[in-house]
This record gives structure tokens, C-alpha cells and sequence, in this order.
């Protein structure tokens, strides 16, 4: 190794630099030595002395008691060698030094170890009452410290990451991780079998962020797993909750994460996901037993599978689907066999590529009030269900404008039916004329538009223009009209006046279609005011 000196200052480091780097065997990072599988025995053996004497150091600054003899002792414990057994009646207060002073662990960055080498340096680390490790850095994928209370703070980990249930230092937030960040995927797992499940009974990140996938299987976990601040915006790529129990609230706001699963789990407090941005959220089988909390949240796939809302639940100001591409059916909001026991809001929510909610279960009418739906994804029943929930408060304006929704889908049903074409036609009229009652513009400019063609029709008539252009056919053409204004006029023996005179038949249609368009109009604007 070369004799200059550590880079690394801040801690009072004054060792050698490891071969190769600006820093010491303890500060150097360990990603290249691991790659090239260069920490052998003799590297792991300096690593092992080197954190044996730093920490023997931090022991005893700030104290008089500095003696060889003193730090020999506590070297001694830390390695766990024999001692003396006189010198073995008279360590007492050492020991309790060890558990009660917190060493602060500065830059350090951690290698593999393996238990059966005999410089693994993990039985140090255990004999300690009060680690904060500070700015460190873990190429190891979990520090197994069963009684040590434990503060990662803006600590970095690189390889898989084993959650331990450590006693929390006490620190400002009470957390286990603080602005950490996880380069690799991080995982707490236990077992099906109930005295094997794994157990979280501190709060664990706080403004943390996951490069990879974060995963609970069959754990319970005593408190909130995350205890974010306000301002934070950060990532996970994966979030896969399995068979777990959240006894003191779930709240997870302010993150872009690719996708999110949660699986037979129960959430016994408040289910907080605010605010974030999901590319592909899914939750199946599980049960919220107080109130969840989806406020303006993101989502491009999203699925609610056999699951059960006892309180209230809100998606207000929520987004659903691709706006870019609002007719592509992957991306459907689905709400299946989905039980939500209270009060259930939709408040200004939009649902780009459709909505399906075909199979839920509703104790009270859930709450749609300028909610956006995406027709071409959205099934019949589900604009049945949002107008229903309207016309329950009386917002019988906003019901009918589901009714027309509904009414165009029933017709797309009835044309991939075969037969059944008078009910076609009728429907065809309506959304042609009217649109469902949601337009009177259009009949009123079609009422005109006739009226026009009939007063036309009229000064034709009256001044003979059909007999001027085509006299060769006038015979013919005046039995015709004799024949079908007899035909008109027995229809309407009792009011044959209506009729204009010599243009029966034709007057007849013409009536027909304008009383058509009057009760087109008439229904389109009440129910552009009040529903009929």
C-alpha cells in the first residue's frame, strides 16, 4: 500500500490510502474491489483491525481514561479474545460503555463479509449498544444487529438489502432510515406459518429512495412503514406488498413508482397514496379497515380486484388511463367485485380510457360530481350506475348527461346484435336528431331547416313550377298526388283544415316531423334544466 494519506479528513482520519484509491481501507468504496474480487484475506483482515481501532478510539474520545491498558481491553472484547481473569471481574463498566456510548460511523464503506472467515467484522458491530452509521456505504446485503439501536442516515446500499428489525437510535424522526438510497431491490420477508411471519416493530424510512424494487411478504408491521416529509418527490420502481398486516397506517405519498401490487393484506389504520404517479397500480384481496386515501394520484393501468372498503375512500382529483391514447383497453380503470361499505368519492377525477365499476358493491351513492369518463372503454351499465348516483341527490342535470352515455352504448350493444332494427332506428333518430336530449340546438336548426323547405315547397305549388318544368308528366303526377292527399286526408277526417290544401300528403310528413322536433326540443331543454 502506498504511504500517502487518506483523502478523507472529516472524521480525523489519518490513515494510508488502500492501493488505488484517494481513501483508506475504511473509506475507500468497494464496488471495483468487489467486481474484480480483490478484498482477499489480507484486505478483509485490514478492514477488520482498521474498524476494531476507530471505533476503540471513539470509545474513549472525550474521556481521561486513554491508557494502552484500557484501549488493549476493549480491543480485546471487541475481538472477542480471552482475557485475563482478573482483568475479566473488573470490566464491568467497560461493557456498559460499549452499550450505552453511540459510535458514530463516518463514510465507511462496508464490504461482503462471510461468518466462517475469522475477520468477519460483524461480531464488533454486535457488541455495541448504539450505532449511527453516517454517509456509509453497504456492499452487503444486510447487517444482522439483534440488539444494537441502529440510524441509517444518507447511507447508500448496492447490493440486495435484508430489512432487520433493529431497535431505533433515537433520532428526529424516529426512523431507521433517513435520505438513504437503495441502489438494489429491498426486501422484508417471513413465512406463511403465523410464529414465523417478520415482524417491523419501528418506523423504517423517512425521504428515502428505491432504484429497485421494494418488497413486504408476510410481515406485520407494528407502526407506518414510511414517515415522509411534506416536500419529498421521490422514486420506487417496484412496490409488492404480500399477505401482510399494517397495524398503524400505510402512508406513501409523493412518489413516481412503475408499478404497485398489494396482495391478501390488511391495512387496519388509514391507506394514504397521495399525490403519486403510478404506472401500473393493482391491489387484490385486501381490506382497509379505515380510510383510503387516493388523492390526486396518477394511475395508467389500475386494477381493484375482490377487495373491501369499510370507510370512507377517496379518488378525488384522481387521473386514470392515457390521455394520448383514450381507446386502448389495457389501460381501463377496473373496479371488480370491489365492496366499498361507506362513502365512496369520485370528485373531479378523470378516466381517460374508460371506467368499469360493472361489479361493485355499494352501500351509498358514490360521488361523481364533474368527473370526466372516457366513452369508447366504458361499459352500459357502469354510465347507468354514475347516472343513478345523480339522480339519488337530485343533480338530475348531470344525471342526464350520463343517461345520453348510456343510451349511445346501449345503441353500439344493439348493432352487434343481429335483428331488433325498429329499436335500431329508433335509437339511430334520437342520437341523430337530439343526441339523447343533450342537444337542442340541432332540432331547433332541423325544425328551421324544414320549415324553409316547406314554405319553398308551398310558393312552388302555388305558382306552379312543377307543371312549368315538366308539362308531359303533368297528368301522371297529378293522380299520383290525387291519390296519396285522399289518403292523407282520410287519416284526418276530423281536422282535415291543418292540411294545406292541394299538398295533403306532403303537409302530413312535414307535420309528423316537426311534431317530432318540438318534443325533441321540449325534452332537450328540460332536461338541460330539470328532468322530465
Amino acid at each position: 500500500m502506498s504511504q500517502e494519506m487518506c483523502s478523507y479528513y472529516a472524521d480525523g482520519c489519518g490513515l494510508p490510502k488502500f492501493d488505488g484509491y484517494q481513501e483508506c481501507i475504511l473509506h475507500c468504496p468497494k464496488n471495483k474491489i468487489i467486481r474484480d474480487n480483490k478484498l482477499h484475506f489480507a484486505e478483509l483482515n485490514s478492514f477488520y483491525l482498521e474498524l476494531c481501532k476507530h471505533i476503540v478510539n471513539q470509545i474513549f474520545k472525550g474521556t481521561t481514561e486513554t491508557t494502552f491498558f484500557s484501549k488493549s481491553i476493549v480491543t480485546s472484547i471487541l475481538k472477542r479474545e480471552s482475557l485475563h481473569p482478573d482483568i475479566q471481574n473488573n470490566i464491568q463498566h467497560i461493557r456498559e460503555r460499549l452499550q450505552n456510548k453511540t459510535i458514530v460511523l463516518n463514510h465507511i464503506a462496508f464490504p461482503k463479509y462471510d461468518s466462517r472467515e475469522p475477520f468477519d467484522y460483524m461480531p464488533i458491530l454486535q457488541q455495541l449498544g448504539k450505532i449511527h452509521f453516517n454517509y456509509c456505504q453497504f456492499y452487503v446485503g444486510r447487517i444482522a444487529l439483534p440488539s444494537t439501536e441502529c440510524f441509517f442516515q444518507d447511507c447508500e446500499f448496492f447490493e440486495h438489502w435484508s430489512l432487520y428489525d433493529y431497535p431505533v437510535l433515537k433520532n428526529i424522526d424516529n426512523v431507521v432510515y433517513q435520505q438513504c438510497r437503495f441502489h438494489n431491490s429491498v426486501s422484508a420477508a417471513g413465512t406463511e406459518n403465523d410464529d414465523e411471519r417478520f415482524q417491523l416493530t419501528h418506523q423504517q424510512f423517512n425521504n428515502c429512495h428505491f432504484d429497485k424494487e421494494l418488497a413486504f411478504e408476510y410481515i406485520d408491521a407494528k407502526e407506518p412503514i414510511f414517515a415522509n416529509s411534506d416536500e419529498l418527490r421521490s422514486n420506487i420502481k417496484k412496490l409488492k406488498v404480500y399477505h401482510s398486516n399494517f397495524e398503524k397506517g400505510f402512508v406513501l405519498n409523493d412518489y413516481i413508482i412503475e408499478s404497485a401490487y398489494f396482495e391478501n393484506s390488511v391495512f387496519d389504520e388509514k391507506f394514504e397514496f397521495k399525490y403519486n404517479r403510478v404506472n401500473a397500480f393493482e391491489i387484490d384481496d385486501c381490506n382497509f379497515k379505515k380510510i383510503a386515501d387516493f388523492f390526486e394520484s396518477t394511475f395508467e393501468k389500475f386494477k381493484i380486484h375482490k377487495s373491501i372498503f369499510d370507510n370512507f375512500t377517496g379518488f378525488e382529483l384522481c387521473q386514470f388511463g392515457k390521455e394520448i391514447d383514450p381507446k386502448n383497453r389495457d389501460y381501463i380503470a377496473l373496479f371488480e367485485y370491489v365492496t366499498f361499505s361507506n362513502f365512496v368519492n369520485f370528485r373531479n377525477t378523470h378516466f381517460y380510457s374508460g371506467l368499469d365499476i360493472d361489479n361493485i358493491n355499494l352501500k351509498d351513492s358514490p360521488n361523481f360530481l364533474n368527473t370526466e369518463i372516457g366513452f369508447s372503454n366504458t361499459t352500459r351499465e357502469t354510465f347507468r350506475i354514475v347516472k343513478n348516483s345523480f339522480d339519488k341527490i337530485g343533480n338530475h342535470i348531470d344525471a342526464n348527461h350520463f343517461f345520453a352515455l348510456e343510451m349511445r352504448k346501449h345503441k353500439e350493444d344493439l348493432l352487434k346484435e343481429d335483428g331488433k332494427k325498429t329499436e335500431k332506428l329508433v335509437f339511430w333518430f334520437n342520437e341523430s336528431i337530439s343526441e339523447f336530449g343533450q342537444n337542442y340546438l340541432r332540432p331547433i336548426c332541423i325544425f328551421v331547416a324544414l320549415s324553409l323547405l316547406f314554405y319553398l315547397l308551398s310558393i312552388g305549388y302555388e305558382r306552379e313550377w312543377l307543371y312549368i318544368f315538366n308539362e308531359p308528366v303533368n297528368h301522371i303526377l297529378g293522380s299520383i298526388a290525387g291519390f296519396f292527399n285522399g289518403l292523407a286526408k282520410s287519416l284526418l277526417p276530423f281536422d282535415s283544415k291543418l292540411l294545406k290544401k292541394g299538398m295533403e300528403f306532403i303537409s302530413l310528413w312535414f307535420y309528423i316531423a316537426f311534431s317530432v322536433l318540438m318534443w325533441q326540443i321540449i325534452v332537450a331543454v328540460k332536461r338541460h334544466t330539470k328532468r322530465e
